[in-house]
């Protein structure tokens, strides 16, 4: 159990953080009684400050993306390694960071044994009690995360459609899969499984194996050698042959993952040997043709309309 002494300061402190933090001191003493319990991220604290400052000032409405965002890429990634002794008072802030806690909690992106906390001043007794939240929700997320925490080796992923919106997108998937010989794009936001669909579903349906290529990150030149390969003095460091992903997709599935991140002379090198019918293509340095039967299938994060922007 927390120190409540301390505890009740920190929650005294933040809660004046509702206020535009014009005080320094303040701040400081916030976060400071913040790092005593324990319980609370310095992080947090900034975040909350700015978020109340930008409220009170400009009058706008509460940014329950940037909330979510900021828990998942600044706060989560710090608590995972830790132990069952991870313990969160999520009662200060607004109720939209509130909801976030519950919500960010359910799915299981906490460390197994994590605690939730809810503290509430009672102004008749001057007195605050702490009382343990038990909030739970059974997602998909969280039974695989559950399951991975008991073998991390296990690779999950469940065909069998539970929602009719699940259903109905596997279904449409389905139809386009089975078109021989055509590209196909896959959208969806970061983290909904897209490369597990290719390589479980759609790799079923084709009857072929799969070859992946993560787009990001790849310069023009690492990109094309990758792809179409290279043969000995094409450039400087290449000391010897290189067959590149085309060839070796050869009968098989080549997946692009993250494609808008290709360098765009690569797709349009790309885009000229899927026009060919029989997917003719030359290695970097060389005039010879080679050919490659090879069914591409591409994923993205983006949004049609932003794909074509």
């Amino acid at each position: 159990m927390p120190d409540k002494p301390r505890f009740a300061a920190a929650q005294a402190a933040q809660k004046s953080l509702a206020t535009p933090p014009e005080h320094d001191e303040l701040f400081a003493a916030a976060q400071a009684a913040q790092k005593g319990t324990g319980y609370f991220f310095d992080q947090f604290a900034q975040f909350a400050a700015a978020q109340a400052a930008q409220k009170y000032i400009l009058n706008v409405d509460t940014d329950h993306q940037a909330i979510y965002l900021f828990v998942c890429d600044s706060v989560v990634p710090r608590v995972r390694g830790c132990s069952d002794c991870l313990h969160i008072n999520i009662s200060p802030g607004t109720p939209a960071m509130h909801s976030v806690w519950l919500m960010v909690s359910a799915g299981g992106a906490f460390p197994s044994g994590t605690r939730l906390w809810s503290s509430q001043f009672n102004p008749e007794t001057q007195r605050t009690s702490l009382k343990s939240v038990d909030f739970k929700i059974t997602t998909y997320l969280a039974e695989i995360r559950s399951a991975r925490t008991i073998n991390p080796d296990l690779a999950i992923y469940e065909p069998e459609a539970r929602s009719i919106a699940r259903q109905q997108s596997l279904q449409r998937l389905k139809q386009y899969a089975e078109l021989s010989g055509h590209p196909l794009l896959i959208l969806g936001e970061r983290g909904t499984g897209k490369t597990r669909v290719v390589e479980t579903y759609i790799s079923k349906i084709k009857q072929r194996d799969v070859v992946a290529l993560a787009c990001g990150g790849l310069d023009s030149s690492v990109a094309e050698s990758l792809l179409f390969g290279h043969v000995k003095g094409a450039f400087t460091g290449a000391d010897r042959d290189r067959q590149g992903l085309l060839a070796e997709a050869d009968r098989k599935i080549l997946f692009l993952d993250e494609v808008q991140d290709l360098p765009k002379n690569v797709q349009r090198e790309l885009v000229r040997t899927l026009q060919d019918h029989k997917h003719r293509y030359r290695q970097l340095g060389s005039n010879e043709e080679k050919t490659s039967d090879f069914e591409l299938v591409c994923a993205s994060n983006l949004s049609f309309d932003e794909l074509r922007s």
